[in-house]
């Protein structure tokens, strides 16, 4: 895993496909094939530290196997959360606020940093049914 995660870090925006594809195909490819696997947060990591390169790679197999291990990852956490019987919360404070924000990923390629309004969220801003150790209930 020290490797991939040392080679990813060359992966950005403008690489070389020959040399960035091998790399962004082998994280997904390990992802897809274990999605609630240990390693998945940090392989995750991995492609959302590669996106900038993904995005400049529109309809290529790449941007296909991203968006597919991605998805099994969201799909993997889904049912982790429905198997521990959901979190009991009727909604979380930064849901309106990210709704509102315009997501469209073409338009972030030169989108300066983003501040998130923290000052706004009256709440947590994660959701507390997950501890920080990953593990059981907290306390409501």
């Amino acid at each position: 895993m020290t490797e991939l995660i040392e080679r990813w870090a060359g992966v950005t925006a403008g690489a070389a496909p020959e040399e960035a594809d091998p790399v962004v195909l082998e994280c997904a490819r390990l992802l897809a094939a274990e999605p609630d696997g240990e390693q998945a947060v940090l392989l995750t990591f991995g492609l959302v530290n590669m996106a900038r390169y993904v995005l400049g790679r529109r309809d290529a197999p790449v941007e296909r196997a991203v968006v597919d291990a991605l998805g099994a990852a969201v799909e993997a956490m889904d049912e982790q959360h429905l198997q521990a019987g959901g979190c009991g919360h009727a909604a979380h404070p930064c849901t309106g606020s990210l709704e509102e924000w315009d997501t469209d990923a073409d338009a972030l390629l030169g989108a300066p940093e983003v501040q998130v309004p923290l000052a706004e969220w009256d709440g947590p801003e994660a959701c507390p049914a997950t501890p920080p150790d990953g593990r059981g209930q907290p306390p409501m």
